[in-house]
Formats: C-alpha cells, structure tokens, sequence
C-alpha cells in the first residue's frame, strides 16, 4: 500500500490537517488532523510502498515501544487513513 501522492500535510492555525492537492475547496466535513507521530509516519512513508509490519517496525525504533503496542498502532493509523481515502493499494 501507499500514501495517494495527493495528499499532502499543511499546518493550519497550528494543527497539521492532511489536504488533497489540486482542489480549489476545502470540504471541512473531511479533514483529517494529525498528531506528531501521525506527521512523523506520513512524512517518512510518503511515496514508499508499505506494510502494518514495516510502520510497527518504526514505531518500535523510534519509541522503544512493545512490538504488540507498536502493531495495534499502526493497524489503527492504517485503517484511519484508509477509510479516509488517503491509502491506495
């Protein structure tokens, strides 16, 4: 799977939300926020083919957390951006 190369992160009075480049609306029913380690993810995982086992992975590395803490994160971000319309497979 993959982050859609449309989507980009903005900081918007201090909250870092995700936008669809190229449209000229923002639908405000569809913005995504996201915390710091949602930016960290996206940031690190944009335009790079991935898997729930590989952000896990960096989610151990980068915070020293259990593998089993660590897959039902990144199992939920996953599902979230997905059922937002920001992965494609």
């Amino acid at each position: 799977m993959k982050i859609d190369g449309r989507h980009k992160i903005r900081t918007v009075a201090g909250e870092s939300i995700i936008i669809m480049q190229g449209q000229t609306t923002v639908d405000m029913t569809h913005v995504v926020s996201l915390n710091a380690t949602s930016v960290w993810l996206f940031e690190r995982l944009a335009g790079r083919d991935f898997d729930a086992a590989g952000v896990a992975s960096l989610l151990v590395e980068e915070y020293g957390i259990e593998r089993e803490r660590a897959e039902a994160d990144a199992a939920a971000w996953i599902e979230k951006l997905r059922s937002c319309g920001i992965i494609v497979e």
